[in-house]
């Protein structure tokens, strides 16, 4: 199977038809999204699309670029660009394989039996959040169940490979995570087409090649790891961006995997597909690649520390959302160092296309375990280079404050319940996160108001002030519905009647009015 020439990508139609296409066929103006059996599996498969693109067809200059998204080019000519890199697809046979290790086989097979089967493994343990180990040993997988993937065709085992080798986490002695660490978030443009979101997130060729990455290692191998024996951190060796081209950011392959592929008639566990090829086992390897070095993906943010090393973000308990506008959409710098938004993200401001919204997603992980799944999408609100920067300073604002009422929300629910200096047993963010889910929308409204209000008058006091009023109203209601729930202690009036008063202190006081930058009283 070749990834490059065969139908196997699944989309949806503008029509809710679901089929299987070629890579080159991403340019059909009726395909709007992915339509993969799992939401991981489509953050993979958009990572590889974009990835192919930029790879193969960059555009030169932002006339270029313009010119494809007005007029998508023909599936023949996508055909062309992708067929220059076509051997490098190959997911199967004797030779490279996709994101595979093709020394493994010959190596595993000179050991002895014993130690051949250590090396192999049930496909699902392919899967980031499939129950493994110590899991399967103490019976916890109540969540999860195993034995759910037994086999998978080829199609789905390609995107599972993806997904892995893109957000591998740490996995015990040896096993490397991705080139942007266990579980990276990923933030792209998402646009109404398949093709605009594939476009709108390829940058210009420049730009792309200046991002990191060796110029000067220009062999196939550098930039598809594939394609000679693996680059393994046996030795303590590390592969850092003077070691590779830039290319290999989408094609890094720190996990060393070799499929076992059956001639069997199977039914896919995925996709429920009948297939007469399928995987069911997989060799695998410790000491892959280990990347290290100041890497930046162009669809990741990053923290940027006071020595100017960059570090992926990645999710976090509560999932994503306005909460963390600061540092995806916008940059934010203080005294620990700077979030800085993805550089697709950064793109958006300078190619001014309206319409488009914010796709953030990733594994939130806890070193080797998957906690959850995060995948959300905001709109993205276009602000005139005259007003940006005050826009985003007001923007700031609104968030900043959001976080101070959430907080003191959070305290102030505590001391309602709790008596002081009681150890509190369990988790309060719980209340943080209602906060911000209650307000988001309400958020997103206030963009444009404030976007138009600095366009028309500069004014944006009365939309600060209404922010204000929202936030306090919102405080006021998680206070009441929780300080009276009873459901940790006995509710007790003066405590409640106390922390009240502390909540409309701390909620209606300078702080946040600082914050917002309002007048004083």
């Amino acid at each position: 199977m070749n990834l490059i020439k065969e139908a196997w990508i699944p989309v949806r139609r503008r029509s809710g038809q679901v089929e299987r296409i070629s890579p080159s066929q991403i340019s059909e103006e009726d395909i709007v999204s992915l339509a993969a059996p799992r939401p991981d599996f489509n953050g993979a498969l958009i990572q590889f699309l974009i990835g192919l693109l930029q790879t193969t067809s960059a555009p030169e200059n932002r006339r270029a670029w313009l010119e494809w998204l007005r007029e998508p080019p023909l599936q023949e000519t996508l055909q062309a660009a992708f067929e220059t890199v076509v051997h490098a697809f190959e997911l199967d046979g004797d030779g490279s394989r996709f994101m595979q290790d093709f020394t493994l086989k010959e190596e595993v097979a000179t050991l002895p039996p014993k130690k051949q089967a250590e090396r192999t493994n049930t496909i699902d343990e392919l899967f980031i959040d499939e129950p493994t180990g110590k899991t399967l040993s103490d019976n916890t997988d109540h969540f999860i169940k195993r034995g759910r993937i037994v086999s998978l065709c080829l199609p789905c085992a390609s995107t599972a490979l993806m997904t892995l080798q893109m957000n591998a986490p740490s996995g015990g002695q040896g096993h490397r995570t991705g080139l942007r660490g266990g579980g990276p978030m990923t933030t792209l443009l998402l646009s109404e087409t398949l093709w605009k979101t594939c476009w709108m997130n390829t940058l210009n060729r420049s730009s792309f090649l200046s991002t990191c990455g060796n110029l000067e290692c220009g062999n196939d191998a550098d930039r598809f790891p594939w394609l000679a024996p693996a680059r393994t951190s046996e030795g303590g060796r590390t592969t850092t961006p003077e070691d590779v081209h830039p290319d290999q950011i989408f094609w890094s392959m720190p996990r060393r995997i070799h499929f076992l592929i059956s001639g069997k008639e199977a039914v896919c566990s995925l996709c429920e597909r009948e297939v007469h090829r399928g995987v069911t086992h997989f060799i695998t390897k410790n000491l892959g690649v280990n990347y290290e070095g100041a890497w930046l993906h162009p669809l990741t943010p990053y923290f940027i520390d006071k020595e100017g090393l960059p570090n992926a973000r990645h999710p976090q308990p509560g999932g994503i959302g306005y909460k963390h506008w600061l540092g995806l959409v916008q940059a934010v710098q203080d005294k620990r160092g700077k979030q800085q938004p993805a550089k697709v993200v950064e793109q958006f401001f300078r190619r001014r296309q309206e319409g488009l919204r914010l796709w953030a997603f990733g594994y939130d992980m806890d070193n080797m375990k998957a906690r959850c799944w995060y995948d959300s999408t905001m709109p993205l609100v276009l602000a005139d280079e005259t007003i940006r920067d005050v826009y985003e300073f007001h923007v700031s604002a609104l968030v900043n404050a959001t976080q101070q009422i959430a907080r003191e929300t959070r305290a102030c629910v505590k001391k309602a319940l709790f008596n002081p200096g009681h150890k509190v047993k369990g988790d309060l963010s719980f209340i943080d996160v209602r906060f911000w889910q209650e307000t988001e929308a309400d958020f997103f409204h206030f963009l444009p108001r404030l976007r138009d209000a600095l366009t028309e008058n500069g004014d944006a006091l009365p939309i600060l002030e209404d922010w204000r009023k929202r936030l306090i109203k919102e405080a006021e209601v998680i206070f009441d519905d929780l300080s009276q729930t009873g459901a940790f202690e006995a509710a007790d009036p003066k405590r409640i009647a106390l922390a009240w008063r502390d909540l409309q202190k701390s909620i209606c006081g300078k702080k946040v009015r600082e914050l917002l930058g309002l007048p004083k009283k």
